[in-house]
């Protein structure tokens, strides 16, 4: 499990595309919708 909580944009690639048998939750906004179309990460508290 991946979860981002700094908004560095170094990060960003990580919530657009999550490496092989990972899950990303994103704390800080960088996913555009809530959760993505194969469900391995959801955006949170924003």
């Amino acid at each position: 499990m991946i979860i981002l909580g700094n908004r560095d944009e170094r990060f960003r690639s990580l919530a657009n595309k999550t490496p092989e048998g990972k899950r990303v939750i994103d704390l800080v906004g960088f996913m555009t919708n809530a959760t993505t179309e194969d469900g391995l990460a959801e955006g949170i508290c924003w």
